[in-house]
């Protein structure tokens, strides 16, 4: 597999993103924890994925985002907290497809719920989109939810997820257009 680059300043943050690159088979990713490095580097080589754990240092992350998708061809993800990306959102940032996964008290998922998504969304060629993970919602027996925002329509949330509905969910809705409507809140809540 091809080299990755994990943009981020969170020593906790990168141990846990480098582990879950890892298992996706990227072994050894690149860390660099300022935007300004990152556009160095992404000059210098060729990466198939990088993940920019935003904020940075130096700037918030989506525009070193915006940059490698216009300068590279490798896929690009952006991840933030759910607060610090509902206030990009407010101040007119707009990514065709927005995937916000609330993730759950639920051992299983707790924690891994993003990088499938990730995962998924790579497989599927998709490179404009931005997963942020939150912390519980506060409706335990609707967990694991992703939200699913896609541009010029409403969001739909879909409970109860795993990975075979991310997968079908990815497909369905973010390639295809059509949400999942069996897995929506209105229809298992």
């Amino acid at each position: 597999m091809g080299r990755a680059l994990i943009v981020s300043a969170g020593a906790n943050s990168n141990e846990y993103i480098a582990a879950r690159l890892s298992e996706m088979g990227y072994s050894r990713p690149v860390i660099i924890p300022s935007g300004a490095e990152a556009r160095r580097r992404m000059s210098e080589s060729d990466f198939e994925l990088i993940v920019v754990n935003a904020p940075l240092p130096d700037e918030f992350g989506h525009e070193l985002c915006s940059s490698a998708v216009e300068k590279t061809d490798a896929g690009v993800v952006l991840l933030a907290k759910a607060a610090a990306a509902e206030q990009l959102l407010a101040e007119g940032y707009t990514p065709p497809t927005d995937v916000y996964l609330a993730s759950s008290c639920t051992e299983e998922w707790a924690g891994d719920g993003a990088p499938k998504i990730v995962e998924e969304l790579k497989r599927r060629g998709i490179e404009n989109a931005t997963v942020s993970q939150t912390g519980c919602v506060g409706v335990c027996r609707l967990e694991p939810i992703v939200e699913v925002y896609v541009k010029g329509q409403e969001k739909v949330t879909y409970v109860h997820m795993t990975p075979e509905k991310v997968a079908r969910v990815v497909n369905d809705h973010i390639v295809n257009g059509r949400p999942v409507e069996e897995y929506t809140v209105g229809a298992q809540g």
